[in-house]
């Protein structure tokens, strides 16, 4: 389980591309000399082979095939995401804080420091119309569109759009920040955490610290006792209902 601790503000490195892939198949095909009426046939070809991708049932793997995604959560207080995800509060969280300013210094680094878009939950699932110059809306909409029932996991998303599912490297001296201890962590396991904090803490830029959660006495929620950006009072004004 990991915790987002700030989301992007800035969508511009997001924006999509000036000129759709039928504009360039427009102008290439103008400073071939190719006539009007050529090129207006050959564009409804192009948009019949782009519909047919698109209503194809093989799209949505045929997308996702290339694509991989790192979830995170905004909510480390949360007791399901510890349960389901956390081995049942034996297990730790790993914090990172990610760039929210200057994205465009970071465009080329974007999936290597983290920075994830919000998910959106619904009841429905998502429906594909055909447009000739939006795919990207469409693949979008795939990769961040779950069912309303995890609202409650807070999930944001890192995309990387080649080489599909794996482990990669992330800039862990730039975003890791900290690392919460489960309330049913062992004694054993909570040393061994504690000396690897202790080893890589001087690699890290930011200042990186072992925190340990534990079950509230008068509440069903947890508690991460002196941590200086989740208390459950400021988790409400960042991250209000």
């Amino acid at each position: 389980m990991t915790l987002l601790t700030a989301s992007p503000t800035d969508s511009s490195v997001f924006d999509k591309p000036p000129k759709g892939r039928l504009e360039f198949l427009h102008h290439h095909q103008k400073a071939l000399g190719i006539k009007p009426a050529q090129r207006i046939q050959k564009r409804r070809q192009a948009i019949a082979q782009l519909k047919a991708q698109m209503e194809s049932p093989q799209f949505p793997q045929s997308v996702l095939s290339n694509v991989g995604v790192f979830s995170l959560s905004e909510d480390p207080l949360n007791i399901l995401m510890w349960s389901h995800y956390a081995h049942y509060h034996q297990g730790f969280v790993v914090e990172f804080r990610i760039p929210t300013r200057w994205f465009r210094h970071y465009a080329h680094r974007i999936d290597r420091l983290l920075v994830s878009l919000p998910v959106t939950y619904s009841d429905q699932r998502p429906s594909f119309k055909y447009w000739p110059d939006d795919n990207l809306d469409a693949i979008t909409t795939l990769l961040l569109t779950k069912s309303d029932i995890w609202s409650y996991e807070k999930e944001h998303r890192v995309v990387k759009t080649s080489g599909g599912d794996g482990v990669y490297k992330y800039a862990r001296d730039e975003v890791l920040s900290g690392v919460i201890a489960g309330a049913k962590m062992s004694d054993d396991n909570r040393q061994v955490l504690a000396d690897i904090v202790s080893t890589i803490k001087p690699e890290i830029e930011n200042d990186l610290a072992l925190y340990h959660a534990k079950q509230s006495t008068t509440e069903y929620s947890i508690e991460v006792p002196d941590h200086p950006r989740i208390s459950p009072e400021k988790q409400e004004k960042l991250f209000p209902a």
